[in-house]
């Protein structure tokens, strides 16, 4: 039982972390003309049963339905519904599954790597989480990686072990800190990581280096 607690707290506060940091403004769409449904008659009955079963005390008959449909129809939305089915079952691993797959099916899903992200933090699997980072970072737009960046500190403060959490961010910033866009960004990053592991020394000279990629950054 506390293990659940534990996951479900970790995960509210990435939750508010990852929404703020990656959201992305929506890009305006032109008018395309309406595509026909992905929903048949037998897909919709599935969709309907997969929600009743998890309204009705069995979120894991839901679930494993609820994903099957995603799979058949690559729907985005679809996957999402699996994802928070097993989120609100507590079902840590379950909610992994489903935003896995839904980034295997979909490649170009950005809200799928957040979704891993944030949830193998919140099952303190920390050097995974550290590849998912690099991940979700390079999906992003140079002008966007900073922002992100820049709150991976919070994003990463539920780790326990602030030595092992300091290690995997600067290996998933390395990328970053070659590119004149980020540098600045992401030596800060890693000095605040630095300082939160109580490396003193390493840190300042991260934010040195920082202070030298962009002089007139704070």
């Amino acid at each position: 039982m506390m293990g659940s607690m534990k996951f479900w707290f970790r995960l509210a506060v990435l939750s508010s972390c990852v929404i703020g940091a990656w959201a992305q403004p929506a890009a305006p769409k032109a008018e395309a003309m309406p595509k026909q449904s992905a929903l048949d008659a037998v897909l919709f009955y599935q969709i309907l049963l997969g929600e009743l079963n998890t309204r009705q005390g069995s979120p894991g008959s839901g679930f494993s339905i609820m994903l099957d449909a995603a799979r058949k129809t690559r729907d985005p939305a679809l996957f999402q519904r699996a994802v928070d089915i097993a989120l609100q079952a507590r079902s840590g691993d379950a909610a992994l599954q489903a935003a896995q797959t839904w980034k295997k099916e979909i490649p170009s899903a950005i809200e799928a790597s957040r979704y891993v992200l944030q949830i193998l933090l919140a099952l303190n699997r920390i050097e995974e989480a550290g590849k998912a980072l690099t991940v979700s970072i390079h999906e992003l737009s140079l002008e966007q990686q900073s922002a992100a960046i820049a709150s991976v500190p919070r994003l990463f403060g539920v780790v326990q072990d602030k030595t092992l959490a300091s290690g995997v961010v600067e290996k998933a910033l390395a990328q970053a800190l070659t590119q004149s866009q980020t540098s600045a960004s992401a030596w800060t990053t890693i000095g605040r990581m630095r300082r939160d592991a109580g490396q003193i020394t390493a840190a300042v000279e991260a934010s040195v280096k920082g202070h030298a990629a962009d002089p007139k950054a704070p």
